[in-house]
């Protein structure tokens, strides 16, 4: 995995209690494919045989792993001739200024495009200063907020340090 902001969606996966609730051998399944990732495009296509003999899961185990991520969101396949296309999905917990759970945002992996954003997404929030931000075009990006109340403040929990300003709202 070339890129470090790899590490900061893994733990968010692990801290919010996402790995347990795939389990150990579909996260292991995840992380072979994200290792199969085309940087650029975001898709990456290995067999059930590769994917099998990097994770030391059977064939028929990678099978049911793949329905589980697919199931919880965190993949989507599409057949291209005679090939499966995976792409991943991220996500993150969001939490309120308490740290419960408030929502959560998804988007589809895209490697390149990520560091990127994450380092502006970053400057924002510690700055509250959009004039700098590029723009970045998100699509697929969901965001569901369990519960919020009028002023409170809701922050992205994925390693980016939260940031409390009052009467600030932030994502």
């Amino acid at each position: 995995m070339d890129n470090p902001d790899n590490f900061l969606f893994i733990k968010a996966m692990i801290d919010d209690g996402e790995v347990a609730k795939i389990g150990a051998s579909a996260f292991t399944t995840y992380c072979v494919i994200k290792s199969h990732t085309n940087f650029a495009t975001g898709v990456a296509f290995p067999s059930i045989e590769t994917i099998s003999k990097k994770s030391g899961i059977s064939e028929r185990q990678v099978r049911r792993d793949l329905l589980t991520l697919e199931e919880n969101g965190l993949l989507t396949k599409e057949k291209q001739w005679k090939k499966n296309v995976y792409t991943l999905r991220e996500k993150i917990l969001i939490t309120d200024e308490t740290g419960k759970p408030a929502g959560q945002a998804t988007w589809d992996y895209l490697p390149d495009a990520v560091r990127g954003a994450v380092a502006d997404l970053k400057n924002v929030l510690m700055t509250g200063q959009f004039a700098d931000a590029k723009i970045v075009m998100i699509e697929n990006l969901q965001v569901n907020v369990i519960k919020a109340e009028a002023g409170s403040t809701v922050n992205a929990n994925s390693g980016i340090s939260p940031v409390r300003k009052p009467g600030k709202t932030t994502v």
